[in-house]
Parts: C-alpha cells; sequence; structure tokens
C-alpha cells in the first residue's frame, strides 16, 4: 500500500493507493475525513484495484457551491459559489500532483471516479459538466436541490467521456415540509433521467433514514456501483 499526506491551500490531502499499474483513481470531497474507511470498505469486498484521493477541510459551502445562495437551513453559511474556483484547483493543481507521484511509483490511472456526499455529491456532478477529465461520477445523498441546478442541467451536457453516474437518497430524506429539501428526490430523479438521455449509465438507489445517516457507508455503496461497471 502506498500512502501521501499533504496540505494545498489549508486543504488536507491524503492518498490511499494499492501498488498497481492500472488502477482506478477515486476522487472524495469530504467534510470530515473518511478516506481511510472508505479504503478498507470498499478493499473488503472489491476485486478492483484503485487509490483513494481524499480532499477536506474544505470551506464546504464555498469551495463546492456552483453559485451563490443563501442558507436553507438557519445554522449553515450561505453558499458563496466558488466552485469554479476550487474546480480548477483540482484539476489544475491537486490531481495532477497526485498523477505524476503514482506515475514515479510505476502506477498508471485507468479511470477518473468523482465521489462526493451531500454538496460534494451535488459538485461531482457539476464538476463533470464543467471539465472533461471524469469517467464516473457518484452522487451520493446529493444536494440536487440545489437553487437552479436543474435550469443548469437542461441547458447543458455532461461531459462525453462520463460513461457511469449514481444517485442515492435516504428514504426520509425529503420526506419534509421545508420547501426546498422536499424537492430533492425530483431532482435527482430529473437529473437521472438527463443524464441517461445522453447516453450515461445510470444508477439509483434509496437507502434507509435521513441525511446524516451511514454517510460513509452510504458513499462506499456508489463507488462500489460504478467500480463494477465498464
Amino acid at each position: 500500500m502506498l500512502t501521501w499526506k499533504f496540505r494545498f491551500k489549508n486543504k488536507d490531502i491524503n492518498l490511499i493507493s494499492h501498488q498497481v499499474d492500472n488502477l482506478n483513481l477515486i476522487i472524495i470531497n469530504s467534510f470530515l475525513s473518511c478516506s481511510d474507511e472508505v479504503f478498507n470498505l470498499l478493499s473488503k469486498k472489491c476485486k478492483h484495484n484503485f487509490a483513494i484521493l481524499e480532499i477536506s477541510n474544505l470551506d464546504w459551502n464555498s469551495d463546492l457551491s456552483p453559485w451563490k445562495m443563501d442558507k436553507v437551513l438557519f445554522f449553515e453559511d450561505d453558499f458563496q459559489g466558488n466552485g469554479d474556483i476550487y474546480l480548477d484547483e483540482l484539476v489544475s493543481d491537486i490531481i495532477p500532483k497526485i498523477v505524476n507521484y503514482l506515475e514515479s511509483n510505476n502506477i498508471k490511472v485507468n479511470r477518473y471516479i468523482l465521489a462526493g456526499y451531500s454538496l460534494a455529491g451535488l459538485f461531482s456532478l457539476y464538476a463533470s459538466y464543467k471539465v472533461d477529465l471524469f469517467t464516473d461520477v457518484v452522487s451520493a445523498s446529493g444536494s440536487l436541490w440545489f437553487r437552479n441546478f436543474n435550469k443548469f442541467v437542461t441547458y447543458n451536457k455532461i461531459s462525453k467521456n462520463v460513461k457511469n453516474a449514481y444517485f442515492s437518497i435516504g428514504n426520509k430524506e425529503y420526506k419534509t415540509k421545508h420547501p426546498v429539501l422536499s424537492i430533492t428526490l425530483d431532482r435527482i430523479m430529473f437529473v437521472k433521467d438527463s443524464l441517461s438521455s445522453q447516453g450515461v449509465n445510470t444508477y439509483f438507489e434509496e437507502n434507509p433514514g435521513n441525511h446524516f445517516v451511514d454517510s460513509t457507508i452510504r458513499l462506499v455503496k456508489g463507488i462500489r456501483w460504478v467500480l463494477t461497471q465498464k
């Protein structure tokens, strides 16, 4: 096993990799670090070779939001809409640095899987419309209620390089009187159907519980599904 940790512009970068060629690079934007748990859970039931690249200590509502939006819960900060800035850092600085490190250890990357939970799940999709790097997307309990994201999906096409997209939600997440959060399931299905119409292989899964239950397990379920697809 190969590991590497460093900091980039106050962000914590953690790499955990199998030491084999032609592996799947799984990129995870995390609220709280979960890379060790994800690696261990995937290693138990996964026959595929992979590396986990986790970016944490993010300015969550700023780095991962595609545009500005008022907060939806009283204890949150407003969404600052700096997703494009962070995406540029991710694809221009962080990922190339990791790929160069892997290649220096005779490891080549075969697929680039962008995975995230909650707002990071929204960012995974948004990023896959904006750049051509990613081949697979995992949006676990993704915040697809985000204002005007449905319009963004309507007027844009996802990268032609994206082959598979996984969606999930907790069965109590959308059963709420909150006017924004209650539309989450409808928005997920809207995006899923849009991607399916563009030839992307999609899958939707409903999990038991609310938004704050088993987030790492739900994320791993999505990654496992993607890894079994071509």
